[in-house]
């Protein structure tokens, strides 16, 4: 199943600019209910790092990254 397919509730939250947060619920059973990623940009270098477990972090050339990146750029453009 992919990935965008076992989550609802995606939204992005801007809380003190620049940082941002993917928070969604995770549909499938198993995963942690509620999940959150800050997207870090310095200088143009993107990351994003798990709120509830700080060691990961997803850069890019991770497929993951690409799937984040995409949900951020989409949920961006609902909120300006």
């Amino acid at each position: 199943m992919d990935f965008k397919e076992q989550i609802s509730d995606l939204k992005l939250t801007i809380q003190i600019k620049p940082r941002f947060y993917l928070q969604w619920t995770n549909n499938e059973i198993g995963r942690d209910k509620r999940d959150c990623y800050e997207r870090i940009e310095d200088n143009n270098y993107v990351r994003y790092i798990n709120t509830n477990n700080k060691s990961l972090v997803t850069i890019k050339g991770d497929k993951f990254f690409d799937v984040l990146e995409e949900m951020y750029h989409t949920e961006l453009i609902k909120i300006k």
